[in-house]
């Protein structure tokens, strides 16, 4: 059994090769954490040049594409760092609806809709920002994937400690003030302790929606008599 049908055996997705040394891989799985051990782990594989990521996120909540697209809407405009870019908002005929134009925008962001998976093209001005429109798309009930193609200065990785914390202070149904991250080469480690088991998830499930994060390890610990 060569290193594919191995693979195959243990992850219950579908795997081909669609060209010598490109894996295509589809299917769909319960959390982002396991769409992104997986193609962690796909990649990994002797003779992986590239990977034809196909695979889905299962949601909560099914919604139909107009309801992600206004909720995902709803939340940008009450933002206060994306109420400075200009934002646009791909409509199903092709056209673009202009939501804000901002005299000093940070960046140009457009956003589409389509089968759950929404897509972002644009240039913002550092990683913050892309690291953030990442999350704020996940965060929509009924989203099933993230395709990021906005334009950024690349910053090394040096910031992702410093978003991944970021995105557990906006999270609104977590309390972060007990909560500690740390991060090397992508690998982002959660310690400290948090007041419910559900919140122990939420700042993992937070830290998997960052771009660029590879690997989380929950170390929280819950508040006895949570």
């Amino acid at each position: 059994m060569d290193d594919l049908e191995l693979l195959c055996a243990e992850i219950p997705l579908q795997l081909s090769w669609s060209r010598p040394g490109v894996l295509a891989m589809s299917g769909e799985v319960p959390r982002l954490a396991d769409k992104k051990r997986a193609l962690g782990r796909a990649a990994a594989l002797p003779g992986i040049k590239a990977i034809v990521d196909g695979v889905t996120v299962r949601p909560d909540r099914p919604l139909d594409d107009h309801t992600i697209r206004e909720d995902l809407r709803d939340a940008l405009l009450e933002d206060d760092l994306f109420r400075r870019c200009v934002l646009f908002e791909a409509q199903p005929d092709g056209s673009a609806l202009l939501l804000l134009a901002p005299d000093e925008a940070l960046g140009e962001v457009c956003y589409a809709v389509q089968d759950g998976i929404v897509t972002w093209s644009g240039a913002v001005a550092d990683m913050v920002l892309k690291r953030l429109v990442h999350v704020m798309a996940w965060w929509v009930p009924g989203v099933r994937d993230v395709v990021d193609s906005l334009e950024v200065p690349d910053d090394g990785g040096e910031g992702l400690a410093a978003a991944v914390r970021l995105v557990h202070h906006r999270d609104p149904f977590l309390s972060a003030d007990h909560l500690d991250v740390t991060v090397e080469e992508g690998v982002v480690v959660l310690s400290g302790q948090v007041a419910t088991p559900e919140e122990r998830r939420l700042a993992e499930d937070d830290a998997w929606a960052v771009w660029d994060v590879v690997e989380v390890v929950n170390r929280l610990d819950v508040a006895a008599g949570a």
